[in-house]
Parts: structure tokens; sequence; C-alpha cells
């Protein structure tokens, strides 16, 4: 997990493997909590909101979960999705 530790929390990327693929929904709505949570006033600056509001992706792919916060998260996803 890549947390920015700077005030300014702007990039965000989370990866995991579950053991239970039936855990993939509880594991990704604990993610999407993160980015509600970040874009009601905890990620502090306007900016930084923005960024959680519009570049933040939840995908799966099997037992493989990525959270991603980034300008360009659309092309980290697709990174993602390539691998497999």
């Amino acid at each position: 997990m890549y947390l920015c530790q700077e005030p300014k929390n702007d990039a965000e990327l989370v990866l995991m493997e579950v053991a239970n693929a039936g855990d993939v929904d509880a594991v990704k709505a604990i993610l999407q909590a993160r980015i509600n949570t970040m874009t009601s006033g905890g990620a502090w600056f306007p900016e930084s909101t923005q960024i959680w509001a519009d570049s933040s992706r939840i995908v799966s792919n099997g037992s493989y979960i990525m959270m991603v916060v980034h300008p360009q998260c659309d092309a980290i996803v697709g990174a993602f999705h390539a691998l497999f």
C-alpha cells in the first residue's frame, strides 16, 4: 500500500490479494469508504479533494483488488487489467 505522507494527499495506491474471492466486495466497500471520507473533507485541500472525487478508481480481477487515486488513474487501471 502506498500512502502519501504529505498534508496534500493527492495520490494513493492500494494493491491486494484476498484469500477468499468472496471477500472482494467487502474489501471494495472498505476502499470506497476511504474515498468517501477523503471527498468529504479528509483530503483537506480543495485540489486534493477534487482529485479524490474525480481521479479515484477501485477495480478487481479475480481475487486481486486495486484502488488508485491519481490524475492518470485510468491509465493505471489499464495497466492493472493488462496483467491478467
